[in-house]
């Protein structure tokens, strides 16, 4: 159960609702996925605004005037690594295989924020920053966040052999080093960014979906180290009446 109130819809997709990203899979097919996961949480597919997510630090504020007709393409979605708005029934959303999905709700000045937390941007201390952001631009107190981090891969599962290339000094604290192979907690990392920024770590609420291991789950990891067919989850966070 999430830690959020009944008027937050914060759901990711499984493998049942099919792939949601552009980039793997035929147009139509991707639209009527996203279509189809929006209404089974009671959502339009006209009333949603989608992310590119590509590993950045942008964060950006949007509302219904960002709205577009029909997104058919990755590259038509908003371009930033973080979303924010303020206005109900206004879906976000993002596509990720291992990545964390976190979500965000204020319920003081009633804002929810959707962030793509990758190891790249953790690398740029996105999770930080999108809460530096919710406080200085739109008066939120980093107590009274709610937080939920939706499936993403987990460090017993997230392996890479040694050496590492380039290790940024925001996730160096949270790689375990073993028989060869490079563990990388993201998890923790975030965590610790998040309370950095003054979070309360009871207000986090984590699941426990590894989609590495899960077979309901789309996993980047698992695609390229198979050699498997790739696909992406959504997920969305919306605030109802």
């Amino acid at each position: 159960m999430h830690i959020f109130p009944p008027n937050i819809i914060c759901r990711t997709s499984t493998r049942s609702d099919g792939n949601m990203g552009f980039r793997f899979g035929a147009i139509d097919a991707v639209i009527e996925n996203r279509t189809q996961f929006l209404a089974k949480n009671n959502l339009s597919y006209i009333d949603y605004i989608p992310m590119q997510s590509d590993h950045g630090d942008i964060i950006k504020i949007v509302d219904r005037n960002a709205l577009t007709k029909e997104v058919s393409s990755q590259e038509e979605a908003a371009k930033a690594d973080v979303l924010i708005t303020q206005d109900k029934n206004l879906a976000l959303l993002l596509t990720t295989a291992d990545c964390q999905p976190v979500s965000f709700y204020d319920p003081e000045t009633k804002t929810i924020a959707l962030a793509h937390i990758s190891r790249h941007t953790l690398a740029q201390n996105l999770a930080k920053k999108t809460v530096n952001f919710l406080c200085e631009d739109l008066h939120a107190h980093p107590a009274d966040l709610l937080i939920h981090i939706g499936p993403h891969i987990k460090k017993e599962s997230y392996e890479f052999p040694l050496p590492l290339k380039e290790v940024s000094p925001h996730l160096e604290p949270f790689i375990e080093e073993k028989d060869g192979y490079a563990y990388i907690d993201t998890v923790e990392a975030c965590l610790w960014q998040l309370t950095c920024a003054g979070v309360s770590k009871e207000n986090i609420d984590i699941s426990d979906v590894d989609t590495a291991t899960s077979k309901n789950h789309f996993s980047y990891y698992v695609a390229t180290r198979d050699a498997l067919p790739d696909g992406r989850l959504a997920t969305v966070l919306a605030m109802s009446d």
